[in-house]
């Protein structure tokens, strides 16, 4: 992985034979963070990272492989992609059974992925909201979702960080 942001004018890379696959990412991206984290939960190692800059300094060739101009987006040696960062994780979970991330169980796992889609709704924007901000009470917003979210972790026996 490249630390450099791929942006307008810069060619695509050539896919590395030696790689399953490539995540396009952007470093301080939360959503690009959550398919990278998912591979490195699932102790996924030949993989590369291409991170690109968005808005307006986007490469141009990266609309073909996500038309909404968001990342992540993973992409496969034969020019298939897909993005979305949970639709990302779940395939990544799927394609790479060893160390399932989520329930086998369907309850459960739904269960999780409802949980999931809430925090998606709060917590995501609590994080932006304080990091625009940075007050007393958007801290404290962001403190209470995310003791929500540890919460969620200890009731259901389920380990984050260690």
């Amino acid at each position: 992985m490249s630390s450099k942001h791929l942006q307008t004018g810069d060619p695509k890379p050539a896919f590395d034979k030696t790689k399953k696959f490539r995540i396009y990412s952007m470093k301080f991206c939360p959503f690009a963070q959550r398919a990278r984290l998912v591979a490195t939960a699932k102790g996924l190692k030949d993989y590369d990272i291409v991170n690109i800059k968005l808005r307006d300094d986007l490469p141009e060739w990266y609309t073909a492989i996500n038309p909404a101009r968001a990342v992540p987006a993973i992409e496969f040696p034969d020019g298939r992609a897909i993005n979305e960062s949970l639709i990302v994780a779940d395939l990544l979970d799927e394609l790479y059974p060893e160390n399932q991330l989520q329930p086998k169980d369907p309850i459960e796992k739904a269960k999780q992925k409802l949980f999931v889609e809430k925090q998606g709704e709060t917590f995501i924007p609590s994080y932006y909201k304080h990091l625009k901000g940075r007050t007393e009470e958007t801290k404290q917003e962001l403190l209470k979702n995310i003791s929500k979210v540890e919460q969620y972790l200890a009731e259901n026996k389920l380990q984050y960080f260690g």
